[in-house]
Formats: structure tokens, sequence, C-alpha cells
């Protein structure tokens, strides 16, 4: 057998050193080329209108999508969180986790900017990483199911309506969006079983539930009427990029 003792040895203190900790940002950060507001989006605010009419379906669900950054990083967080004694499939699906909402992220930036939409006019938000900054590990990953699981039904539908509107780019975007999702949905069930089992917990991943809606509505009341006022403006903005875009295809 390989005798690795020599290569057996103790970190050192970092502060000793005069360095820190390495430690997980509770609070998301964004490249300021964009637009950035904590609520990207009026639905995050809980405004109500109809996403589906329109050209506010696809502007919608490309900003949603773009923003999809936050899962990648919640689940970046959970990694380093969770990581010091998971069976080795946690470590796999958390990175292909990441990897996957990468993947929409970039797809949909790329989306946007084939429209035309300066990255200057891209909404950016941090609202869903933020609502986490207290939570437990577990609740985390229970957040991010209940946000991809409460939108999955609408996947499928969007692609057809999409498909239906000729637009084969955003259909097949979307049905590559569902695919992943219902994977990931999977990852946001068992790994908080597998982990509850681990430590004799008798909860159930639904438990966590309230708690993870909790955080999110927490962070929604402490928007202020900036917050509000700067959603509705990137809104608009984006709004109006898109319908002048329609114009010009249209002419």
């Amino acid at each position: 057998m390989l005798d690795l003792s020599p290569y057996n040895f103790v970190l050192p203190n970092v502060a000793e050193l005069g360095g820190s900790e390495f430690a997980i940002s509770r609070k998301g950060a964004r490249d300021r080329r964009f637009n950035l507001n904590r609520f990207a989006w009026p639905d995050n605010l809980g405004c109500s209108f109809s996403p589906s009419v329109g050209l506010q379906l696809p502007v919608r669900q490309s900003v949603h999508n773009l923003n999809e950054l936050y899962v990648a990083e919640m689940v970046g967080a959970c990694l380093i969180d969770l990581a010091a004694d998971p069976e080795p499939e946690f470590l796999t699906d958390a990175a292909r986790w990441c990897f996957d909402e990468i993947c929409h992220c970039r797809i949909e930036f790329t989306r946007l900017t084939e429209w035309n939409f300066p990255v200057s006019e891209m909404s950016f938000g941090t609202f869903p990483y933020d609502s986490g900054a207290n939570a437990s590990s577990l609740t985390r990953l229970a957040m991010i199911f209940y946000f991809e699981n409460a939108y999955i039904h609408t996947k499928p539908e969007r692609a057809k309506i999409f498909g239906d509107w000729g637009d084969k780019v955003s259909s097949h975007d979307m049905d590559f969006d569902w695919a992943d999702e219902r994977i990931h949905t999977q990852f946001g069930t068992g790994w908080p079983k597998y982990f509850f089992e681990k430590q004799g917990d008798p909860r159930r991943p639904t438990d966590l539930r309230p708690e993870a809606e909790a955080c999110v509505k927490k962070t929604i009341a402490t928007a202020i009427e900036t917050d509000r006022a700067k959603t509705q403006v990137a809104f608009e903005m984006m709004m109006k990029r898109a319908r002048l875009l329609a114009l010009k295809f249209a002419g």
C-alpha cells in the first residue's frame, strides 16, 4: 500500500500570516456595466401583471434566465458549506447544477445581445441570492428548489407559445431550460433528504418550505420606494427597446 504519511501536514493559521479565512459572501455582487437593481423585474416585487401578453413574455423570460446567475451562486455557496462529508455525487451534482445555470444565464445574455439590448439596459439583480443571506445551507437549497419548482410548469407552455409565434430560437432555449430544471428539482429534494437522514433529522425536504418562503418575503418587505421605482424604470426601458425592435422587424 502506498504510504502517504509524508504528505500529511497541518494548514497554517492564516490570521497569523496576516490573512483572513475564506468565506462565501452572503450578499450578491454584479458587474456594474449592467443596469443594476435589487429586483430585476416587477414580478420580483409581487407586482401583478400578465407576463404572457405580447412582447412581455420573451423579454421577461430572458431577464429571468439572465438573473439565474443567483442559482449558480447559491449552489456554489452550498457546495462550499456542505462539502466536508457528503457522498461524491453531491459534489458532481452541485457542480453540474452550477454549470447548467451559468449556461442559462449565458444563453439569455447572448439572446438579449442579439436583440440589440445594450448591456447597460439589461436589468440585473441580487434579490434571490440576498434572500438567503441569513439562512442555513439546507434552507438555501430549499429556496432554489421552490423558486425553480414554482415555475417549471410554465417552461413547456412557453416553449409552445414561442414556437407558435415562429420564434424557434426562444422555443428551443425554453425547451433546453425545462430539461435542465427537471433534473434540478431532483437535486433540490434529494440532497436535503440525504443530509437530513445523515444528521438523524426527522424532517423532510418539504418541511423547509415555510422558512424558505419566509426568507423571500422578508427580502421583498425591505424594498423601499427607490427600489420599486428603479425596477419599474428598468422594465419600461427594456420594453421600449423591445417594441422598437419589433417595429424594425415588422417593417
